[in-house]
């Protein structure tokens, strides 16, 4: 009869509300949600699946145990019988978890006088989770008197070993109830303007780990005068709630991201909003045993030429994760001791090392300025670490293993999450590259490569802030990382700075002064006097004399705000969303001009206008500043081909799958000739999947004589730049100009950059670089290809041609650049 009950909750359901939302927290499934016809399945088939967040059919049967004995759907037996015999329901337990608020909960195991009501069961104790990973099992009663016994974890993203090391006691009270009431006893931790030292934490959907890993912070921290700073990565609502509802201590201070600034990044925020001398970067499924600061802070203190100290790594089962760890040239971490036993004499002695994981790193904030804190080129994750060790240990400082401080690691809680979206086997694979490309000479022995030096402009930021002068913000909606319209919206910024104001740059999301200075540098832009808000922030600054928002569209999304002059840099008219038509359309209305990088650009603007019948504001072309360049004497043992720009798989691409296939015909017609000649793909790399499948196909396809240089600095593209022969520029390649024009070169600074260090360019004949072509030669035709095969055909022209001389590049100089643009903002 089994068959037919079923058959029955299904068709009851099936005529139910149910609340999806709900279902899915429960499930785990929000990144990837159910419909409503499988939910209807699952509920009816899984009685601990609660339909709506009022009822709770643990609570149903709990107190009903004729509804047990019947065999029928507790939701079923409710709406046909429950309902009219006013028989009583409760909310859903997991209710109080989905509004991240700590409810109480009914029940009463009278045989250890602990009542749910007592403990946190709602956030720590998911009924779902439990009888679904223990088949068997029934709910809290079962883990009160055997699961916390045997290591089972009552929740996803609960570190039972850990519950079990530091809050387990001699009575019979389970320890996650120990570590809840432990909770409650903490608000007495306070911190002083100047703590010992600080904590940073990053938390990504994972909160029961980080409110447990903070929990044992405050319990086992030999020092008391510390700061824990929380950075929130973009969790879900109810995640980030229920840091906000749980950790109501003085000492904590939760940071949020509007997105998920991934690891270095969200780091680098933590720390400049930390107060410490120390700062210590500790993982949310690392959990330290007692004392482990005082070993720590003892160690660094004890040297000055010590610039970071990590402690034992422990695995949950006790065995020894890493006794520190050695780099070698192949960008590999080994980590001394794995797997072996912690108690060996020869693990339980303080020595040096090259690297420690940053799952638990302490060094000076200073020093973390000094090296410029975690490096964006390896986002979304992995050997920011590694580089930030070798960037200390670059600088003459050493790197310290310290056992007496131990911490409990679970490793890669995060990453191996299946539901956070990442491909992880690729991205460390690419990252390893990297590492090693900046790395791998240094570590044989070699020199170190350059590490630029930020800690005047840190020291600066204060004072800037204070700073009394007219205000500016320019405004930029897009990711800050490099590229050409960041090198131009900057720019924009360090102009604003120069006529007198006092700079903000404006973005969405949080970034920190690191990536900033970082970003500058390698883009050729002083930053130093160009602060950051996000938008959210944006209201909090009055006074706003200048605005300059940039944008992909006819208009912009953020109205003009400035009281004296506002200015709209649109870098290229992309087609506008529907939302974007409704709601944005006349915000370009309210901007006194209109600035474009070029020609090309500036028609298909007017162009856009016009479709809508809008009288525009004056629109001016004002080209991007370039960095010209000295010319170099060049190899004569082969024919070097440079393309600079990132790896992108869509929207604009820079075409490097067809300068591959453009190469390989050249390099056929070459090697008739009896010539060798070599292809350099230099760019950056975002941390898109798709842009990572698109580089890895590119590997397969490229030969021997093609190189792919990934993230290269500033000073190693201007040297590719001096050695190359000739610049091949893409981007638009076999696009339709006419139907997307969006798709094309709008300016294109690298091509300049390349004929002032003596490149001879060959471009695609439509977009921007086409324009400059014509700006610069008598007869532009010969530098223009109208397809793959004209790539190699019009190089192989070029080779003995001597008429090369091109127009003076001032016209596109920085110092041309902000003469226009002081008149425009002034």
């Amino acid at each position: 009869m089994e068959w037919l009950k079923q058959a029955l909750a299904h068709k009851v359901l099936k005529k139910q509300d149910i609340d999806l939302e709900f279902i899915n927290f429960q499930l785990g499934t929000e990144k990837y949600p159910i419909n409503e016809k499988k939910a209807k399945k699952l509920v009816a088939e899984n009685w601990l699946i609660d339909p709506i967040p009022t009822f709770s059919c643990e609570d149903y049967l709990y107190n009903n145990p004729d509804v047990m004995a019947s065999g029928v759907h507790p939701y079923v037996h409710y709406i046909k019988y429950g309902k009219s015999e006013a028989r009583g329901i409760k909310n859903s337990k997991q209710y109080d978890a989905f509004l991240g608020l700590n409810r109480t909960s009914k029940g009463i195991i009278e045989q250890q006088n602990i009542t749910l009501e007592e403990t946190p069961v709602s956030i720590f104790f998911n009924s779902i989770f439990y009888n679904n990973k223990y088949p068997g099992a029934w709910g809290w009663e079962h883990y009160l008197h055997h699961g916390q016994y045997e290591n089972k974890v009552p929740s996803k993203d609960v570190i039972p070993e850990a519950l079990d090391a530091f809050f387990r006691d001699e009575s019979d009270v389970p320890p996650l109830v120990n570590m809840y009431n432990f909770a409650q006893t903490i608000e007495q931790h306070k911190c002083s303007d100047k703590p010992v030292y600080s904590i940073v934490i990053l938390n990504w959907n994972k909160s029961l780990m980080t409110l447990q890993c903070v929990y044992t912070i405050l319990k086992n921290s030999f020092y008391t005068d510390i700061e824990i700073i929380v950075v929130d990565n973009g969790s879900m609502e109810h995640d980030y709630v229920n840091l906000l509802e749980l950790i109501k201590v003085p000492c904590v201070n939760v940071i949020r991201n509007n997105s998920n600034r991934f690891y270095g990044e969200a780091n680098n925020i933590g720390v400049e909003a930390a107060n410490g001398k120390y700062i210590c970067l500790l993982n949310n499924d690392a959990f330290v045993h007692k004392n482990w600061d005082k070993y720590l802070i003892e160690k660094l203190e004890s040297d000055d030429s010590i610039g970071g100290v990590g402690p034992k790594f422990l695995f949950p089962d006790g065995r020894l994760q890493e006794a520190g760890g050695e780099l070698n040239p192949c960008g590999q971490n080994v980590q001394i001791g794995k797997g072996l036993d912690a108690s060996l004499d020869a693990f339980n002695v303080e020595y040096e090392v090259s690297h420690v994981s940053a799952a638990c790193f302490m060094l000076r904030k200073d020093l973390f300025y000094r090296v410029n804190g975690f490096d964006y080129r390896y986002e979304p994750a992995y050997f920011e670490d590694a580089d930030l060790t070798a960037k200390i240990k670059s600088i003459g400082l050493s790197i310290w293993y310290v056992p007496q401080s131990q911490v409990i690691h679970v490793e890669n809680a995060t990453s191996k999450d299946e539901n956070i979206g990442f491909q992880f086997g690729s991205l460390i694979s690419t990252n390893r590259l990297k590492f090693v490309a900046r790395w791998s000479e240094y570590l044989r022995g070699g020199e170190p490569p350059f590490v630029p030096d930020f800690s005047r402009e840190y020291a600066a930021r204060e004072e800037l802030e204070r700073k009394e002068a007219k205000i500016a913000v320019v405004y930029s909606p897009y990711n800050l990382t490099p590229g050409g319209g960041e090198r131009y919206v900057l720019n924009l910024a360090l102009s604003a700075v120069r006529s007198g104001y006092k700079t903000y740059f404006c973005s969405p999301d949080t970034y920190s002064s690191m990536r900033l200075f970082t970003i500058g540098h390698e883009l050729g832009v002083d930053t130093s006097e160009i602060l950051l808000i996000n938008e959210n922030q944006l209201n909090t600054i009055n006074g706003v004399e200048l605005f300059i928002a940039m944008s992909n569209e006819l208009s912009p999304k953020i109205q003009a705000i400035g009281t004296k002059r506002n200015i709209y840099h649109c870098q290229f008219p992309f087609p506008m969303s529907d939302w974007h038509k409704a709601n944005c359309l006349e915000n370009v209305l309210g901007y006194d001009e209109v600035i474009v990088n070029s020609e090309f650009t500036r028609n298909a603007f007017l162009q856009e206008g016009e479709k809508f019948g809008m009288k525009l504001p004056t629109v001016s072309v004002v080209s991007p500043p370039v960095e010209i360049l000295s010319v170099a004497e060049k190899p004569k043992n082969l024919v070097r081909i440079l393309n600079v720009g990132r790896f992108i798989a869509g929207g604009h691409c820079k075409k490097q799958k067809e300068l591959l296939q453009a190469f390989e015909v050249f390099s056929q017609k070459l090697e008739a000739l009896g010539m060798e000649c070599e292809l350099l793909l230099v760019g950056a790399l975002s941390s898109s999947q798709e842009d990572r499948d698109y580089l890895s196909a590119l590997k397969m396809n490229a030969k021997d004589n093609v190189k792919i240089v990934l993230n290269a600095s500033r000073q190693e593209v201007i040297d590719y730049y001096k050695s190359a022969h000739f610049y091949w520029h893409g981007t638009g390649m076999n696009e339709d100009v006419k139907t997307r024009p969006e798709v094309f070169e709008h300016f294109g600074i690298t091509p300049i950059e390349a004929i002032s260090s003596g490149c001879i360019p060959v471009v695609w004949h439509e977009g921007g670089p086409a324009h400059t072509m014509e700006k610069l030669y008598k007869n532009p035709e010969r530098f223009l290809a109208r397809s793959i095969d004209e790539y190699a055909d019009k190089t192989i022209a070029l080779l003995d041609d001597s008429d090369l001389v091109h127009a003076s590049l001032d016209i596109f100089s920085e110092q041309q650049f902000y003469s226009v643009l002081n008149e425009k903002i002034n």
